[in-house]
């Protein structure tokens, strides 16, 4: 018995460091643990910023769209003002005119400047709509982009 623990005590001292004790397996088990922990904080700090560009993309392209859209409704809303500047001037005209072809031709004159001003009122409608439609659109791309980054992630 005495010279097998003799046998056994060589053995061990001999191979010290090929020993494998559960010191050295919950050593290895908690470095493992780190890392993974790191992985995954990694991965989800390259998560959020992935999300956080897509975001800032999509909120500049609709702000860039926006601002196009509000410029020509702008625009076209200082033409409506212009023709109903006019149209109050040609009415006005018309009351103090007292020839009647004169009138007549004021007449017309109001009229194609009511209908310039009726188009110039639908075409601002269509591109308030446009905005509105354009800003939903965005906002589902973005919600969209946003599941998708997600997944990926979940995913992996």
């Amino acid at each position: 018995v005495s010279e097998l623990l003799e046998k056994i005590e060589k053995m061990v001292e001999g191979s010290r460091e090929k020993f494998y004790s559960s010191e050295i397996y919950l050593e290895t088990e908690s470095q493992i643990r780190a890392m993974e922990t790191k992985i995954l904080k990694e991965r989800e700090e390259k998560r959020m910023r992935e999300e956080m560009e897509v975001k800032e993309k999509i909120n500049k392209e609709v702000q860039d769209s926006l601002r196009k859209i509000e410029g020509v409704i702008e625009e076209h809303e200082g033409d409506i003002r212009q023709l109903n500047d006019r149209t109050t001037e040609l009415e006005r005209k018309m009351k103090e005119e007292r020839d009647a072809e004169k009138k007549r031709e004021l007449e017309r004159e109001l009229k194609r400047e009511v209908e310039r001003r009726t188009e110039m009122e639908e075409k601002v409608k269509k591109l308030k709509e446009k905005r509105e439609r354009e800003r939903r659109e965005m906002e589902e791309r973005h919600q969209q982009e946003m599941e998708e980054i997600r997944e990926v992630y979940e995913g992996e």
